[in-house]
């Protein structure tokens, strides 16, 4: 009896064991601990840096007339062919007395200005914003170290404070200013010795008051033949003795040229033509300016390569640099972001199809099914595992950019990732269709 009952626990036993492994397996089979992530929407551009050197087509002005040098205009101004860029005096006295009549005659101008215009000025609601927003752009100007722009911002900030007097009828008008400003006037005419020289540009283009000997160091006319080469050798290069006589020079072309080297893979995005290109020069101005790839050029595929960027836009910040640390930034990439953990390779397939679209079917009248291998990533969908292709865009190492509507025919499986699908981005024997959950 003792004996039937402990035979009768041992095959109940090796039964729960048995029942125990194959339910593991069957759980084994149809479960596998996973994380998922939720797609999201991102924009990135790709960054090259490098160290620039500025290339412009550039006339150096010159003078011979003994006597103190007073400018007429700033840097980056336009001058015209045959303007005068500045004026020589017989002393500092002269000069001194010059600039005074400048800023007097300046600020009468102004005033006689707000005489004629009192008929069309706006409502102090609107002169509020604006001078509101004066303010602010001052503010900004001076965060962002655009020191150039300050006097003509204040100047402009001047004008509409005296405006906002007169509409609001603090006072009626400037007459007895504009009077005392003329009295001063004829009071420094009357001792103000005229110039004994000037210095005027011999072409059209923009006044720079200062030379800094690299000048001379590319030829402008040779630029988009450049080298990697010579591009080092410019950057390396020391500068020229700068002329006693020299007072500035002009830039006489829009457009100038940024010329740097690059590696093979920075290259590889920096294609001649390439669309939404900007450059900046964070030690230099904060401003991003557009330009365009005009030249990639290496001695052999895989050397560095000399880049050539050309910029038609021209400011007082602009017209001074020379060498300066740049970065380039490239068309952003918009897409689906995901994991680059999640990306796989998997085995598709799809319905053959002739040119017209029509279904290809086998002698028995089967439709002929055909595959191939392509990048994607799983998707969680209720506890389905689903294979999703995708076409990436930019590709970090840590996350991939994906098209979200690729051209037509560039998908095998005829579609992608969607915006907030939970994609698998840890788990263990992923299959398409797989029941996880």
């Amino acid at each position: 009896m003792y004996k039937k009952w402990l035979k009768r626990i041992g095959i109940i036993a090796v039964a729960l064991v048995l029942l125990v492994y194959i339910g593991y397996q069957i759980f084994n089979s149809t479960y596998s601990q996973i994380h998922t992530e939720t797609a999201s929407y991102a924009e990135v551009d790709e960054t090259v840096s490098a160290t620039g050197f500025v290339v412009r087509e550039e006339t150096i002005l010159s003078n011979d007339t003994d006597g103190v040098l007073t400018y007429l205009m700033e840097d980056g101004d336009k001058v015209s062919k045959d303007g005068k860029v500045a004026e020589i005096y017989a002393n500092a006295s002269d000069v001194s007395t010059q600039k005074s009549i400048q800023s007097l005659q300046e600020e009468k101008d102004r005033l006689q200005q707000l005489s004629r215009a009192s008929e069309a000025f706006t409502s102090p609601d609107s002169l509020d914003r604006q001078i509101l927003q004066s303010l602010k752009s001052m503010q900004t100007a001076i965060h962002e170290g655009e020191y150039s722009s300050l006097d003509k911002q204040r100047e402009d900030l001047l004008y509409q404070l005296n405006e906002w007097q007169i509409v609001t009828q603090k006072v009626d008008n400037f007459d007895g200013r504009i009077q005392n400003l003329q009295q001063q006037l004829d009071g420094l005419l009357e001792q103000h010795s005229d110039s004994v020289g000037s210095v005027t540009s011999p072409l059209a283009g923009y006044f720079v008051s200062t030379l800094d000997g690299y000048e001379s160091t590319f030829s402008y006319d040779d630029i988009l033949s450049l080298t990697p080469e010579q591009v080092e050798e410019g950057l390396a290069a020391e500068p020229s003795e700068i002329p006693q006589n020299a007072v500035g020079k002009v830039v006489s072309s829009l457009s100038w040229y940024m010329v740097c080297n690059v590696s093979t893979e920075d290259a590889l995005k920096l294609q001649i033509g390439k669309k939404g290109v900007t450059l900046q020069m964070p030690f230099a101005s904060m401003e991003s300016v557009p330009v365009s790839v005009e030249a990639v050029n290496q001695t052999d595929a895989d050397d560095t390569a000399a880049v050539v960027l050309r910029c038609d836009y021209m400011s007082s910040d602009l017209a001074n640099i020379r060498k300066e640390p740049i970065q380039i930034h490239t068309d952003p990439y918009q897409g689906i972001r995901v994991s680059k953990k999640a990306v796989h390779m998997d085995t598709v397939s799809r319905t053959k199809t002739d040119e017209e679209g029509n279904k290809v079917l086998d002698e028995n009248g089967n439709p002929v099914m055909e595959e191939k291998e392509v990048q994607g990533v799983y998707v969680l969908f209720g506890g389905e595992l689903v294979f999703k292709e995708i076409v990436p865009l930019y590709t970090s190492e840590t996350y991939v950019i994906c098209d979200p509507s690729p051209d037509e025919g560039v998908l095998f499986s005829g579609s992608t990732i969607q915006l907030y699908d939970e994609v698998v981005i840890e788990g263990t024997d992923l299959k398409d269709g797989k029941m996880v959950r």
